[in-house]
């Protein structure tokens, strides 16, 4: 397999592009971009997507996928604020279309389906989730990249198997894939059920390990918790029949540096590879 990283582990208060040279140095050249926060994806710079796009030329990057903002919810009973969600993921696709225009494989774009439960029932998420979906895939700017829901923790809608496949079928075959997040679903679930589940749409992923403690999100390199619930041999090897390359969205803890931070991260892939070509542990 091939592996990426998400950028969010290389964010630093600065945009993005001060600290993409540190994964391509340790060998790193997938990337998912992560567009949720101003500071580090500063948009409405007029420089930043020129700049951007110029150090991942530089550099040898390919973009695999671009994390869209999520801070508005897709689907929010308010029609303002989800309606504010739809647009923003319609303005970051248009203007990172001069990144998407590099590569001939279309740029995922990884999209939040819903909120918490205890805001708003699953069943009128679903509802709303499926019209904002609508508008983003009939927008014409939606046709230069790839569209796939990410499953969120078991709290929120579409933190079930059966509710990320329910969003998939709601619309044509082929119109929406899958980002499986492993941290979201091994927190009370399972990342081998969630793989069976949403095999045949897979498209990306976002892997990292996790357990039940009271964050919530917790996105620790794989087989690093002495706890961790996963066979993650048994999930590689079925990844790998699946797609070729699996992107990692792994948290640095802030008192790590960036490039010990990627060493160790490159240490893992080594295990992973060994599972996967049966070579022993």
């Amino acid at each position: 397999m091939k592996y990426g990283i998400s950028a969010i582990c290389y964010e630093s208060g600065v945009p993005i592009t001060k600290n993409l040279h540190i994964p391509a140095r340790e060998g790193i050249s997938i990337i998912e971009l992560n567009a949720d926060k101003p500071s580090a994806f500063p948009l409405e710079d007029p420089a930043f997507i020129p700049s951007l796009k110029a150090e991942i030329v530089r550099l040898g990057i390919t973009v695999n996928s671009i994390h869209s903002p999520i801070h508005n919810s897709i689907s929010d009973p308010n029609p303002a604020v989800r309606n504010q969600g739809v647009d923003e993921i319609i303005h970051t696709m248009e203007q990172c279309i001069p990144i998407a225009e590099l590569f001939t494989t279309p740029v995922k774009v990884i999209i939040h389906p819903g909120h918490h439960t205890a805001r708003t029932s699953n069943y009128i998420q679903a509802e709303y989730c499926f019209e904002s979906l609508g508008k983003i895939l009939t927008h014409p700017v939606s046709q230069n990249y790839r569209i796939c829901v990410e499953n969120m923790l078991s709290s929120h809608f579409g933190g079930r198997p059966g509710e990320i496949v329910d969003i998939i079928k709601k619309f044509p075959q082929g119109a929406i894939g899958a980002c499986l997040d492993t941290s979201h679903s091994v927190y009370d679930s399972s990342p081998e059920e969630f793989l069976d589940a949403v095999f045949p749409w897979l498209e990306t992923t976002h892997i990292s390990d996790n357990f039940n403690q009271s964050a919530g999100e917790y996105h620790a390199i794989p087989f690093t918790i002495r706890h961790s619930k996963v066979n993650w041999e048994q999930f590689f090897r079925k990844l790998s029949t699946r797609l070729d390359t699996a992107v990692f969205e792994v948290i640095r803890p802030r008192q790590v540096d960036m490039d010990i931070f990627t060493r160790m991260f490159k240490c893992s892939l080594e295990q992973i590879e060994r599972w996967i070509n049966n070579t022993g542990a």
